[in-house]
């Protein structure tokens, strides 16, 4: 059996006391996973280190011990769907987000045609509000450049909807298609 999903927060002022202390986690955990029959996924297995970005320059390389020394460093993790980067500028996940509201925009402007105006707000407020407010708690204090790409999204999807109210209505839309069909 494997767990699944587990985060650890460990916080060192040099990188010295934060080697040893991964380290010593990392022991601790093993030794758990093992008495509760449980495996760690190495493949899965990765650690980020967070710093200021002013910080950047200065490089901390943590050397884990030899059984665990395939865990892997990375940049930015996804944890609960939400995209931390390691300098906590929230840059990647508003990136991703948008880019999924982009890509989500294209389906949003297919259902224009066949719904009616409170399917199209359903719509919105289930996928694409619930995508935008999803831990904002979080990624909300990002800079103004991310927010407002977030904004220019949202709003291209209000006009979208907006553009289904000065259409005929789906009554209307349902009796041409069935028409066509009839002809044809």
């Amino acid at each position: 059996m494997y767990a699944d999903d587990c985060a650890l927060i460990i916080s060192e002022n040099d990188a010295q006391s934060l080697e040893v202390k991964i380290n010593d986690v990392l022991k601790s955990m093993d030794k758990w996973f093992c008495a509760n029959n449980l495996k760690m996924n190495l493949n899965k297995l990765s650690f980020m280190l967070i710093k200021k970005s002013y910080l950047t320059k200065q490089v901390w390389s943590v050397n884990i011990d030899d059984k665990l020394k395939e865990i892997k460093q990375v940049r930015c993790q996804k944890f609960l769907g939400i995209t931390i980067d390691e300098h906590l500028d929230w840059n990647t996940h508003t990136d991703k987000l948008c880019s999924s509201l982009k890509s989500s925009s294209y389906l949003f402007k297919n259902l224009v045609e066949y719904c009616d105006i409170e399917t199209l707000k359903t719509v919105y407020h289930s996928y694409f509000k619930s995508k935008i407010k999803y831990g904002i708690l979080s990624w909300g204090v990002t800079k103004k450049q991310n927010i407002t790409s977030i904004l220019k999204c949202q709003k291209r999807i209000l006009r979208i909807q907006r553009s289904n109210t000065t259409r005929s209505s789906l009554q209307t839309r349902a009796n041409k298609i069935l028409f066509r069909a009839c002809v044809e």
